[in-house]
């Protein structure tokens, strides 16, 4: 599984990409299911975007991107080299 969170130019933007088996045709709409539905139904309303489609070699891509409004000034923390940093414990 991979998953990439970006901030370009006011909007915030996820992909999450895996290579299982892909969604079977109408597997997004079937009865009972309700996560990827639930999640575009939610963006839209932010005024963002979300697509779900499966890759032609197997697995599946979502997409989600919404507008970042309000708040302060946002800015995604670099990641940091292995072991640099503090804890507490």
């Amino acid at each position: 599984m991979k998953v990439e969170l970006r901030l370009n130019g006011g909007w915030l933007s996820l992909t999450v990409r895996d290579n299982g088996c892909g969604l079977p045709p109408g597997g997004r709409n079937k009865y009972g299911s309700f996560g990827l539905v639930g999640i575009e139904e939610r963006i839209v309303i932010l005024g963002g975007t979300c697509a779900v489609f499966n890759e032609p070699d197997g697995g599946t891509t979502v997409m989600v991107s919404a507008p970042v409004v309000g708040g302060p000034d946002l800015a995604l923390p670099q990641p940091q080299e292995h072991g640099s940093g503090s804890a507490v414990i």
